[in-house]
């Protein structure tokens, strides 16, 4: 099996989550969706495996959606951007 590289998906076994979107060197790297076990999902940027910049995390159990800003997978900000409303 060859290194990931360009657009694919992942599905994580250990975690149920899965991210799709661009990879570099078997790692997320680039835009990319990265969903969870439950639904919930976070969209953006993605540096070698670990969130990074400006990232929407839109969270279904809570119903609520934020915009996040993260440095390295370390959060330095979270703003809530709306309440998701049930259908």
């Amino acid at each position: 099996m060859g290194v990931k590289e360009g657009r694919g998906l992942q599905v994580y076994n250990d975690s149920d989550s899965k991210y799709e979107g661009e990879w570099m060197n078997n790692q997320p790297n680039g835009h990319g969706k990265l969903i969870l076990k439950n639904g919930s999902f976070y969209i953006g940027e993605f540096n070698e495996g670990k969130k990074n910049g400006k990232m929407e995390f839109h969270d279904l159990d809570e119903k609520k959606s934020f915009v996040e800003v993260y440095d390295n997978g370390k959060v330095l900000d979270k703003k809530l951007i709306q309440e998701i409303k049930s259908k």
